[in-house]
């Protein structure tokens, strides 16, 4: 089963004045945000919050 994430965003974008961006997986954007990392992230912490953004709609 799949999910358009990007219909879901759509939706409900407009209700959300404090979201600055969305970024989807598997995007430029993504790739861009991922070779950037964060100062003080491991690449095992960075992969985490990967895996943990992916299947978050599983819970």
């Amino acid at each position: 089963m799949s999910s358009d994430y990007r219909a879901l965003v759509s939706e409900v974008r407009d209700e959300l004045d404090a979201l600055e961006r969305v970024i989807f997986l598997d995007t430029p954007e993504w790739d861009a945000l991922m070779e950037a990392g964060a100062p003080d992230a491991t690449q095992a912490e960075i992969e985490a919050a990967a895996r943990a953004a992916n299947t978050s709609h599983l819970t």
